[in-house]
């Protein structure tokens, strides 16, 4: 999987943001999404440590 610099990964975001902000705003978050955050960012975690 090629990586992204930290500008790409900023704009990115930044779009995302821009696009869903009115819309997500107003929901809560649920378990499964929390869940899924919550593996992605162990996920993350794990590649740091192996890199």
């Amino acid at each position: 999987m090629p990586a992204l610099n930290g500008e790409t990964r900023s704009r990115i975001g930044q779009g995302l943001r821009d696009a869903y902000v009115e819309s997500c705003d107003a929901q809560p978050i649920t378990d499964d999404q929390i869940q899924l955050l919550l593996r992605l960012r162990q996920k993350e975690r794990d590649r740091r440590r192996s890199a």
